[in-house]
């Protein structure tokens, strides 16, 4: 299999080859946009699965989700250095745009499920004939079973993924030791903690009820209660089953638990971000193409100034750590 070239090539093909061979589940969708030029909608987590970002409109998408160029931001942050660990890299999208960010580095990407290191290892072969790349290793590695080499890495990158370990308070003493003197650990991840949902749905029901209440009497015929209202605007932030990293927060056991704060006291904050306060409530609802930008722009815009505001606690923190 070889990768089509960007003007002539038959994306099409090589895709729906890629996805059959490598049994990665991906789910996708071919429409054009506004040019009739085609573009590829991968419909089933394509920002932490498919090896390469830039082949979808939907990651475009995220990235304005996410506000402030976050993953662009991240990833120029990691590019700084030259041995660099991503845990968690699944097929490795993060880990390639670090290696095109930075053809010097040495890149190392680590997860458990070996359909996804696979694609990620066959693709990273495809790409690097044709473009000058850092050195990408794609590795099978348990966080949670086997420690990491000491001292080995200016930059550890997570970014979705401490919360699914199992001894995190292990895990985060794991990556202080794997990271050089002056070394980095940028995290990107959801803020788990049931007092911060339950803010935030206090404080966005009574905005929403109004129009919930209207919209149920006109559909349903009889009104909505305030209970009902607030189990909506739950299920909105997936709080109710919508989203598995909200679905059941003890499961994760982070109930109680701040990651932010184990990291936070075995290195040095340096950095932090807090985005994205109400918008993924919405956004769920919204078809990923090249209209999407109709909506998002505005919606990202108001999302901003309630987080500026304070009214409402962003649900996610890019945060970049230093090890003294």
């Amino acid at each position: 299999m070889t990768l089509p070239d960007g003007k002539s090539g038959n994306y099409e093909k090589f895709i729906r080859e890629f996805s059959l061979t490598h049994d990665t589940t991906f789910v996708y969708t071919i429409r054009k946009d506004l040019k009739g030029r085609i573009k590829y909608i991968f419909d089933r987590y394509f920002e932490y699965t498919f090896p390469d970002y830039r082949l979808n409109i939907k990651f475009i998408v995220n990235n304005c989700i996410h506000g402030q160029g976050i993953i662009n931001r991240m990833i120029s942050r990691a590019a700084q250095g030259k041995d660099i660990l991503e845990i968690g890299c699944s097929g490795g999208g993060l880990c390639l745009e670090i290696a095109r960010k930075n053809p010097d580095a040495n890149i190392l990407g680590v997860d458990i499920t070996e359909n996804f290191l696979k694609a990620g290892r066959d693709y990273y072969d495809l790409v690097s004939k044709k473009e000058k790349l850092g050195k990408i290793t794609y590795r099978y590695h348990d966080v949670n079973v086997t420690p990491l080499p000491e001292e080995s890495f200016d930059v550890i990158v997570s970014m979705a993924t401490l919360p699914c370990l199992v001894d995190k308070k292990k895990a985060v003493g794991e990556l202080k030791k794997a990271l050089k003197k002056g070394g980095l650990l940028i995290i990107y991840e959801g803020r788990y903690s049931s007092s911060f949902l339950e803010k935030n749905v206090r404080r966005l029901t009574p905005l929403l009820f109004p129009f919930l209440f209207v919209i149920t009497l006109f559909k349903d015929r009889k009104p909505l209660s305030y209970q009902k209202a607030t189990l909506f605007v739950k299920k909105l932030y997936g709080w109710e089953g919508a989203r598995p990293c909200f679905k059941n927060l003890k499961e994760f056991g982070v109930e109680e638990e701040d990651i932010f704060s184990l990291v936070t006291s075995e290195l040095v904050l340096e950095e932090e971000i807090r985005t994205r306060c109400f918008i993924d409530c919405f956004t769920k609802y919204i078809k990923k193409n090249i209209l999407t930008f109709l909506i998002i722009f505005p919606l990202k815009a108001l999302d901003d100034l309630i987080l500026a505001c304070g009214f409402l606690e962003g649900t996610t923190r890019y945060s970049v750590f230093r090890k003294e």
